[in-house]
């Protein structure tokens, strides 16, 4: 593996130590701040610590799993029993688009078609159907209401290719950056196409309307994951040729929605099915799922160009390996198919720290006699943080060790 490699694996080493020091930081803060609220202050803490004590550890996993389809399923419910229009992704969305659409339009198309651009995105910003009609009385607010959104959609089609192309052009980290500001816009112009898809198949109901939401949003997550996996993957190999292109990021937008919907279709199915080993096979499904959506996500990516790639190149990238397999590679190809894998990796980092935590709880019982009783849930979850910084920091130096500057010579 390249020295370039292995120094990106110390920097996220590090940074991940970091991170959870200034979380376990800032945690013996709130402790110290709040010591006179602790019964207010310290609920969702205190029955988070006592769950994880009264869970056996072999049922940990699937009560992390299920408090994950229940939020995925109150996300989807919200998002469905509202108006998306009325919505907090919708409002933000239409702020968003409201306001960079004209821009777009005024820099780049030159000021009259911005200035018309305006002219359709303000009034939207002063509610579409109540103010208008209050303007327009004589114009039934649902005819009011459908020439704006589909002006909306309008300027925003015609916008959207050109926004793609300005992104595309930026710096990796820098699209990274706009695109993850502009996540909720994007959750909103993704699903208004897929509701509309959603609509020919005549399939409205509330799971169907559930999974294009969560694809919409996981598409939504994808893009910024991808510019990022990018990033990382240009640090990791500067030689290397990075795929940033509009057609490796719809590929991969489009793997990362699927991801998502897999990923919790198989988690619910889990959880609702028998068996000892309904978890470990559900983790194993996901894997597999992500690994194809890796492979279709990369191997779409660059199809019709000539950086296509054949299957057993792209199993050996799948594998951190180089397209010919000579050598271990973690460059901008793996990076970026391997974006498919975040839920997953989500998931068990989740249930890894559940695990910590139930074992930072039994030296907590021997000593204080009654661990689920605990009175400082804040400084037991800062010690948790400490001990994940210490693990990272622990990482960060095996990587060093084997670094060129770092082998002890004899």
């Amino acid at each position: 593996m390249e020295a370039s490699s292995l120094e990106l694996i110390e920097t996220i080493a590090k940074c991940g130590a970091g991170a959870f020091g200034v979380f376990a930081a800032l945690f013996l803060f709130l402790d110290e701040r709040h010591k006179d609220q602790q019964e207010t202050f310290c609920a969702w803490f205190q029955t988070k610590w006592v769950a994880v004590h009264n869970s056996p550890w072999l049922v940990l996993p699937e009560s992390i799993i299920t408090w994950f389809v229940n939020g995925e399923r109150a996300m989807c419910r919200f998002v469905t029993a509202n108006d998306m229009w009325a919505s907090p992704p919708g409002k933000t969305g239409f702020v968003l688009a409201c306001l960079l659409v004209p821009a777009v339009y005024w820099c780049h198309l030159g000021p009259v078609i911005g200035l018309a651009a305006s002219l359709v995105s303000l009034p939207m910003l002063s509610g579409v159907s109540g103010r208008l009609a209050e303007v327009l009385p004589r114009w039934p607010s649902d005819v009011v209401l459908g020439a704006w959104v589909t002006a909306f959609i309008l300027a925003a089609g015609l916008a959207a290719p050109l926004g793609l192309q300005l992104v595309i052009g930026l710096p990796t980290y820098l699209a990274a950056l706009a695109t993850a500001i502009a996540v909720p816009g994007m959750w909103f112009l993704l699903a208004v196409p897929v509701a509309m898809v959603v609509g020919i198949l005549k399939d409205d109901s509330p799971d169907t309307l559930g999974r294009a939401n969560l694809f919409s949003f996981g598409a939504a997550l994808g893009t910024t994951a991808t510019f990022l996996a990018l990033a990382v993957g240009h640090a990791a190999s500067p030689a290397a040729w990075v795929p940033q292109t509009v057609q490796m990021l719809v590929a991969n937008l489009i793997c990362d929605g699927l991801t998502m919907v897999a990923t919790f279709w198989i988690l619910a199915a889990a959880i609702a099915g028998p068996g000892f080993l309904r978890v470990p096979r559900a983790i194993v499904f996901n894997l597999i799922a992500g690994a194809v959506l890796a492979i279709a996500s990369l191997y779409f990516g660059l199809v019709g160009t000539r950086h296509a790639l054949s299957l057993p190149q792209l199993a050996h990238i799948l594998i951190a390996r180089s397209p010919d397999g000579a050598r271990w590679e973690i460059g901008p190809y793996f990076w970026t198919m391997h974006t498919t894998f975040l839920p997953t990796l989500i998931l068990l980092f989740v249930i890894l720290v559940a695990w910590l935590g139930k074992a930072l709880l039994l030296p907590v019982h021997c000593f204080f006699a009654m661990g689920r009783e605990h009175r400082n849930p804040l400084k037991l979850t800062a010690l948790l943080w400490g001990f994940i910084a210490a693990a990272f920091t622990g990482l960060a130096g095996i990587v060093s060790a084997f670094l060129p500057n770092g082998i002890p010579k004899p």
